[in-house]
């Protein structure tokens, strides 16, 4: 019986042992997984990167066609919309570090605002004037930056002015 079981011990040592080895092995082989994984996580980055291009050329596509459709209506509603589609396009511009044709957007968002019957120191208007200062500052013209800035101050000061008086 003895013998049986030192036979039995004997086999499992050797067991033991060859799973020590292939774990060396499986080991080596997770290291070269691990290396291949992190390449394709780089070139998942790179297709990100493309994708997120691609995205914002869909974005400025449907916002264009969207300027186009509400270009043609002459209602107040559709001049609204019209001006939150300019923002839009100037939020676009300035993702694509475009900040001279953002400014230009963020112009036409205030003009549409005011056709549409918004009152000059409308939160809408003075966010735009914000926007536009932040983007002549991205583009280091400071001194511009300053007046939007300084605009959108007024009108929120105005803004507030009047729901104390409320």
């Amino acid at each position: 019986v003895s013998t049986q079981s030192t036979g039995i011990l004997a086999a499992s040592t050797h067991a033991d042992k060859e799973e020590e080895e292939e774990g060396g092995v499986d080991s080596t082989n997770q290291v070269a997984e691990s290396s291949a994984a992190n390449e394709e996580e780089e070139e998942d980055g790179e297709e990100e990167e493309e994708e997120e291009v691609s995205l914002l050329q869909i974005a400025w596509e449907v916002l264009e066609l969207s300027r186009i459709i509400y270009n043609r209506q002459e209602t107040a509603d559709s001049q609204m919309k019209l001006a939150k589609v300019k923002i839009k396009l100037g939020e676009v511009c300035m993702e694509n570090e475009k900040s001279d044709e953002a400014i230009i957007h963020y112009e036409e968002a205030i003009q549409s605002f005011l056709a549409a019957g918004e009152l000059e120191d409308s939160r809408e208007i003075s966010s735009t004037y914000y926007m536009m200062g932040l983007a002549a500052s991205l583009d280091q013209k400071f001194e511009n930056a300053i007046t939007h800035f300084t605009k959108c101050s007024q009108l929120m000061s105005s803004q507030i002015l009047k729901q104390t008086d409320d």
